[in-house]
């Protein structure tokens, strides 16, 4: 929540400071970030840290794969972390409820 807060007040913060600054500014802003972003050093560090998350994300999986087999929460969501169709059943967890609905009780 607090993240939150603080993302919303450097947007707002954005927002009046770019408004104020006027469309000029905001496309020498523009042009100046996309050559950045176009810099050939930059686009090689965003590759390696693609590939670098990716292989993270990969090694991730694996551990809560191993760690989850055998294990009754294994059971329910054997494929889950593969398959992202693999959903356990409501009635399954009868102390969740569904999103949106309120808990009477």
């Amino acid at each position: 929540m607090r993240n939150k807060l603080f993302f919303l007040a450097g947007m707002g913060a954005g927002y009046v400071l770019g408004s104020r600054a006027g469309r000029q500014r905001y496309e020498q802003i523009a042009q100046a970030s996309r050559r950045v972003a176009e810099h050939p050093k930059v686009q090689e560090t965003a590759g390696l840290i693609q590939a670098k998350t990716g292989a993270l994300v990969n090694t991730a999986k694996d551990v809560l794969n191993s760690k989850l087999e055998g294990t009754k929460l294994g059971d329910k969501f054997s494929g889950a972390f593969g398959d992202h169709g693999a959903h356990a059943a409501p009635e399954e967890f009868p102390h969740i409820e569904p999103a949106g609905t309120p808990a009477i009780r």
